[in-house]
């Protein structure tokens, strides 16, 4: 009997550390159900943060645009207002000297009317009583209409010398007003420019923060040239034969070329005009990420010329273009810090150095 209750001890002694590491295997119902919950709440976040992340670009693409396009209106509206400071300066000159000839003008039409008046009168008494007799007299006097309808087009003349003197005035007074209309739209156009810029920033902020779902700048751009290579034929062209297509440089600018990326960046002021380095197509003219609003021209041979951070874009896809074309103007679209050019030439989806090849040609 001992023997037995002692065999019955150790046997479930040896057997108890089964029994218990049974659940680590198969999780209880109610543990099955927090795990797919908890995976299912990590798949709907993760999903929340990328179309959160597609929003925010979504958004400073708009904000980017919206600064561009507040850009060119602001030099359109400096442009005017340049000519208009010109018309001003030129109707106030002719204005001032006018003064002083429409004050004779005046004073020579007054004394004209009074002198003719009384010309009139004496002379009708004069040639009545010199002449022989009433007929003779008459027939004098039948001219004095004739003489009336003259001097009546010398007053008019007068008359109408004093109302152009006057016009001149009015365009001065009009000109002014329409020089404090512009200068309105200006600070309109900078106020405006502060909130946009302010919204960029913030969206910028956002978009920095580290995320793992965010695809980076060089990711984009690349998937971007391989749906563009993917169906053309691959040809081969040495590195300089590919440059000798490129006859213009991109764009004017004193300011040392910095290699970046797989490109060159030329620093310049925002609204510079941007232009074709050889004639060919556009085939891409959109914001993309970290590239902001880009322009890819098709050169033919497989050569693709890359024109980014543009404040503005001048062309559509699809539009042949010629060299030296203004394409777009240049900023800083795609959160740079720094206003310029990015750009960039491939052959067969490869980047091309054209560091010394844009300094032979800026």
């Amino acid at each position: 009997m001992k023997k037995n209750i002692l065999f019955f001890c150790i046997t479930s002694l040896s057997l108890s550390p089964l029994v218990q590491a049974a659940p680590s295997f198969e999780p209880l119902p109610d543990q099955a159900t927090q795990i797919r919950q908890s995976i299912e709440r990590s798949l709907a976040f993760n999903e929340v943060l990328t179309r959160q992340s597609n929003d925010l670009e979504r958004q400073l693409a708009q904000a980017e645009k919206a600064l561009g396009e507040n850009e060119d209106h602001r030099r359109h509206l400096l442009q005017q207002l340049s000519e208009q400071k010109n018309t001003v300066a030129q109707l106030e000159k002719k204005s001032k000297s006018n003064r002083k000839l429409q004050v004779e003008k005046q004073q020579a039409l007054a004394d004209l009317v009074k002198s003719l008046s009384q010309q009139y009168h004496q002379s009708r008494l004069q040639v009545v009583l010199s002449q022989p007799n009433y007929n003779s007299a008459q027939r004098i006097l039948a001219f004095f209409p004739f003489l009336k309808a003259a001097e009546a087009e010398q007053i008019d003349q007068l008359k109408t010398e004093i109302v152009n003197l006057q016009m001149v005035e009015i365009q001065a007074r009009r000109a002014h007003q329409a020089l404090e209309d512009l200068q309105q739209q200006i600070q309109a156009d900078a106020e405006s420019r502060k909130t946009i810029q302010a919204e960029r920033q913030a969206l910028m902020v956002q978009l920095s923060e580290p995320s793992e779902h965010s695809v980076s700048a060089e990711a984009s751009l690349e998937t971007l040239m391989m749906h563009i290579y993917q169906k053309r034929s691959r040809l081969s062209l040495e590195e300089p034969a590919v440059l000798a297509h490129l006859k213009q440089s991109p764009l004017s600018s004193k300011s040392s070329i910095q290699s970046v990326r797989q490109g060159v960046f030329v620093p310049a002021q925002t609204g510079q005009p941007v232009k074709a380095v050889a004639s060919g197509q556009v085939i891409f003219s959109d914001w993309i990420k970290e590239y902001g609003h880009l322009v890819i021209i098709d050169h033919g041979n497989n050569i693709l010329s890359l024109y980014g951070h543009n404040a503005l874009l001048h062309v559509e896809a699809g539009q042949i273009i010629d060299q030296g074309q203004t394409i777009a103007r240049s900023g800083d679209s795609g959160g740079q810090t720094q206003s310029g050019l990015y750009f960039e030439v491939r052959h067969n989806g490869q980047p091309i150095r054209v560091s010394a090849w844009m300094q032979r040609t800026s």
